[in-house]
Order: structure tokens, then sequence, then C-alpha cells
């Protein structure tokens, strides 16, 4: 009787191995939950991107508004009834020249209605 108490004890150590030590027992499940979790973050990631892409792309379909902005921030392109003053980083600001200061630049039809007295065009 003791020694088959003895094989039954055994035998249920030798299955419980595998569950908790084996390649294929807990260790590897938890292993697999935490790539779950971070694939899941993943995708909420991508997911949020995709949704800002799809919103950007009918701001661009639909309106104009979103195209010019665009034009201004990438291309640096103004419109017709605008003018452009870009002012340097304080560490270079000439001094003994404070017109060197800053560009000055207009749009292409406010330079050929320039009246040269009274605008200058900055090289």
């Amino acid at each position: 009787m003791r020694l088959i108490f003895l094989i039954l004890i055994f035998s249920c150590l030798a299955i419980q191995y595998p569950l908790w030590i084996g390649d294929n027992g807990y260790q590897k499940l938890t292993q697999l939950k935490e790539e779950l979790k971070n694939e899941e973050e993943k995708r909420q990631s991508l997911i949020a991107r995709n949704n800002a892409m799809k919103a950007e792309i009918e701001d661009l379909q639909s309106g104009v508004q979103a195209l010019e902005e665009r034009a201004r921030s990438e291309l640096g392109m103004i419109s017709s009834d605008e003018f452009l003053v870009q002012f340097t980083d304080e560490s270079n600001l000439n001094h003994n020249n404070p017109n060197k200061n800053f560009k000055f630049s207009l749009s292409p039809d406010q330079e050929k209605h320039a009246d040269s007295s009274h605008i200058k065009k900055l090289p």
C-alpha cells in the first residue's frame, strides 16, 4: 500500500513539473500575456495614428484651410495679400545695424506692385 502511495505522489509531481517549470508551462503563459499586452498597446497607438491621418485626409479633401496651413508651414508660402517677416534669434542680433535682424518677403503679386521708394526687397 505504501509503495502505491509513493508511486501516486511521484506521478503527481511528474505531471506538475511541465506545468510549472516546463517550456509550455506557467512561465510561458505569463510571457505570452506580457507580449499580448505590448501588442495591444501598439495596436491602440496605431489606431490613434490612423484616426488622425483619416481626419487630416478629410480636412485636405473637404476644405481649403488645412491645405493653406500645410502650404504655409511646410512650403513657406504666403497669400497675395500678406507679407512675411522673420526675426532671427537673439544670439544672432546685429546691434550695429538693426535692419539686418529681420527678413522681409513679399508675395509675387506684391512684388509686381511694390513701389521701390517705400519697400526694399532684401537679398
